[in-house]
């Protein structure tokens, strides 16, 4: 793929990013809202004697505070996953650039003993390896040697 691939979706994602953090702080003061304006509407509300409106405002301002709380969650998780596809995507453009990969280049995988590893550069420093790896579990590296391997 060329850079410029790699450049539109850095560029869609910090825009993503910035919308997100921006969600995320916007949701933080609602949640600051409903506490504040909720206490003090439940504090009015104890004024009219009413056990039952007390007790559905409380139950209401719960309700709605759990579900920022949730929403605050999702949107959280949608920026942990917008950053790690922005982390790739910058890896790929150094890839390229600089040919230097974020993942592991399998240097604990060298064998002077195997008959073409060594000769060919399979695992290292600017290796086979360091090249397609881009495997982010300890199996799926494993799994990647040992095809190499063979």
């Amino acid at each position: 793929m060329s850079q410029e691939f790699y450049h539109n979706n850095i560029k869609a994602v910090r825009e993503t990013i910035g919308s997100l953090e921006k969600q995320i702080t916007k949701n933080s003061f609602l949640r600051l809202a409903i506490m504040i304006g909720g206490g003090i509407l439940v504090f009015q509300l104890f004024k009219t004697n009413n056990i039952f409106l007390v007790v559905g405002t409380i139950i209401g301002i719960i309700l709605l505070f759990v579900y920022l709380v949730f929403r605050h969650s999702k949107i959280e998780r949608k920026l942990q996953e917008a950053k790690v596809f922005l982390q790739i995507n910058e890896n790929e453009i150094k890839m390229i650039e600089e040919h230097q990969n974020m993942y592991a280049n399998g240097a604990e995988f060298e064998d002077p003993k195997h008959p073409y590893t060594g000769d060919l550069d399979v695992f290292g420093q600017h290796s086979l390896f360091e090249k397609i790896n881009r495997c982010a579990t300890k199996d799926g590296i494993s799994s990647l040697a040992s095809w190499l391997l063979k």
